[in-house]
């Protein structure tokens, strides 16, 4: 039988589609000689795209397929769903699993943790907003007030060191020999360093810090009598830091510095509540509760770490315990229906994780995570915001890192003392053992030296 000669040229682009191939036979019978394929002879022209394997239909002019280059990865199909299998190295597998869980470890584990799949999305806090709106930016204190600060925290201060700060502000300068020049008159003005010595180290920290607090915060400026004397008492300014740096320099404590910014930051936020409230004489009021009992469990905390030989955070036990509610009073000043809650917790004896979770539900925001924002932000006292965040639960913090661990289990332990007892009669009081756990088991503190410490607080 005579065979069809394939055509000598490829078809054009516009050629008819060709007919659909008819039905291969069944296995075992012969196929007709016209639907075998022909033979091609190597050197031979390849056949057209037309004639194709039989039983597969194209739509026009489909290209010769390249030769596929051998991989190692291969494709199962399933559907249509397509499963690649990588026939990697096991070393290069351990690499790469070696590389993602140190890229874990450098991720901070509250990120990892919202990172979750499922994690539940709670919308931002209203409070949450107004305190960054309305008490964020004041609480940053000026530049020239933070150097005075960092140089006082230098058991080596002098005049010459603090002077730098002032140096770079005129405006103050200005305002600084405009005093001098009020306490006595003089033929000559001593220099900034001289000026300094006259006044007093502490006393011209107090009246720099005293006019910028009230200058950013308030908006006040310095204002000067007939007689060429400032107006402003910087004393009565920054009340709760002079009386705190007093309270641990009269306990021959090395760390008053801290301790006056802590109280500072309290002063800072009474100027914001007398903007901010309405109720001015309620929010003070508050203010003053909130400082008496963080002074009381930071003379506590202050004892304790005396036991403790290897504690690492000595220079911020006394300003953890004592600014650990500050949160608290940020909710007051946003919303006074805090005042009440507060008030209304404390008649009720509410257990502290009833108080927590109520506070949680009803103001949408928890103060110790304000607290956290506001040591943040106090430069200071950035080395505590986290143990301002787990004051209420410091074993979170004890995988992390064991001196904030230390350090938060004393604040929780000094303000449940504070809390409950003025002072500790029986060893073996059923309150006071619910708190043999995390703090007095990790540094095995006896009782009994615990309860000889808190008899030596005097308020």
């Amino acid at each position: 039988m005579a065979v069809d000669k394939p055509p000598q040229s490829p078809p054009s682009s516009g050629a008819s589609r060709p007919a659909a191939t008819p039905k291969q036979a069944p296995s075992g019978a012969s196929q007709p000689a016209a639907a075998q394929k022909p033979a091609v002879k190597l050197g031979a022209p390849a056949p057209a795209t037309g004639a194709t394997r039989p039983g597969i239909p194209l739509r026009g002019q489909n290209p010769q397929r390249p030769q596929q280059v051998p991989s190692s990865r291969v494709t199962l199909s399933k559907g249509r769903t397509k499963v690649g299998v990588s026939f990697k190295s096991q070393d290069k597998i351990e690499e790469e699993r070696k590389e993602v869980e140190q890229k874990l470890v450098q991720v901070p584990i509250e990120e990892r943790v919202f990172e979750i799949p499922g994690m539940k999305e709670v919308a931002e806090s209203p409070l949450f907003t107004d305190f960054h709106e309305k008490i964020a930016p004041k609480i940053k204190l000026a530049e020239t007030s933070w150097t005075i600060l960092e140089a006082f925290s230098n058991i080596d201060v002098t005049a010459e060191k603090v002077s730098q700060a002032i140096k770079g502000n005129p405006y103050y300068e200005y305002l600084f020999q405009k005093v001098i020049e009020g306490m006595a008159k003089r033929e000559e003005m001593p220099s900034i360093e001289g000026s300094i010595v006259l006044l007093g180290m502490q006393n011209f920290r107090n009246l720099i810090i005293a006019l910028q607090a009230s200058r950013s915060v308030m908006g006040t400026h310095a204002e000067w009598d007939k007689d060429g004397k400032l107006k402003i008492a910087p004393n009565d300014v920054l009340k709760y830091a002079v009386k705190t740096e007093e309270i641990l320099i009269n306990s021959k404590s090395e760390y008053s510095d801290t301790a006056y910014a802590a109280g500072l930051l309290f002063d800072v936020l009474g100027m914001i509540a007398g903007v901010v409230c309405q109720d001015k004489k309620r929010a003070a009021a508050f203010l003053d509760t909130v400082y008496a009992h963080g002074l009381r469990s930071a003379q506590i905390a202050l004892e304790m770490a005396k036991l403790l030989p290897d504690f690492g955070f000595k220079k911020y036990v006394f300003s953890a315990c004592l600014i650990h509610d500050i949160g608290k009073i940020c909710l007051a000043i946003l919303n006074p229906d805090y005042i009440t809650f507060y008030e209304d917790a404390k008649k009720k004896e509410w257990p502290r994780p009833v108080r927590q979770f109520a506070e949680l539900e009803k103001f949408g925001v928890d103060h110790s995570v304000i607290g956290n924002q506001v040591c943040y932000l106090f430069k200071i006292f950035r080395p505590l915001e986290k143990v301002v965040l787990f004051h209420h639960s410091p074993h979170l913090l004890k995988s992390r890192n064991a001196n904030l661990f230390q350090i938060a289990c004393i604040v929780d332990l000094a303000t449940n003392i504070a809390n409950n007892f003025k002072k500790i009669e029986k060893l073996d009081d059923p309150i006071l053992s619910t708190w043999k756990g995390l703090e007095l088991r990790d540094f095995r503190i006896e009782f009994k030296i615990l309860a000889d410490a808190v008899a030596r607080v005097q308020i």
